[in-house]
């Protein structure tokens, strides 16, 4: 069985509105620590409720002189 980390993140499952929380990343340590969201690169997570998957990973904006980063979420349906 693989390992993972835990990650501090909450939010509203955009299909059935289930709060949602548990979510993991493998870009770390893998020792089961609990990281903010914004120490990953991607970070995963599944609905109990109605199965949808839910995958965020950093995209950069390198456009400005800054480098800032913000996440792109994709929602995966379970097919029925």
């Amino acid at each position: 069985m693989g390992m993972f980390d835990w990650v501090e993140f909450k939010m509203e499952c955009p299909m059935c509105k289930a709060m949602l929380s548990g979510f993991q990343t493998k870009d770390l340590e893998n020792q089961l620590n609990t990281v903010n969201y914004k120490s990953t690169r991607n970070f995963y997570g599944c609905c109990d409720r109605c199965a949808t998957s839910i995958h965020f990973y950093k995209m950069r904006n390198r456009g400005a002189i800054n480098i800032t980063a913000t996440y792109k979420m994709e929602i995966f349906e379970e097919k029925k």
